[in-house]
């Protein structure tokens, strides 16, 4: 699951968050931001959480608890490298 801000328009080109919005598999919630989730850490302690879920979030929602991470630049697919071109020395 994955957490993102929707956005509203603000004033000066500035988008200031109007609501959460966590995509799943198969439905996208809006939430708004008064609502917040509990930290899966505290929401079951004693249990070794993956690193990926780490500083994720339950919301409670109409279809039951959903677990959302923010959205980061780390899902998707990684850059690749620029490759750089040197000059070969001279023989």
């Amino acid at each position: 699951m994955i957490e993102a801000r929707g956005a509203k328009s603000g004033r000066k080109g500035r988008a200031t968050p109007a609501e959460r919005v966590i995509i799943t598999k198969h439905r996208i919630y809006r939430l708004p931001l008064s609502v917040r989730g509990t930290p899966i850490e505290d929401y079951w302690p004693g249990v070794k959480i993956p690193k990926e879920f780490q500083g994720a979030k339950i919301y409670q929602t109409e279809d039951g608890e959903v677990v959302a991470t923010a959205l980061t630049e780390t899902h998707g697919r990684p850059k690749r490298p620029r490759q750089t071109t040197t000059a070969k020395p001279a023989p």
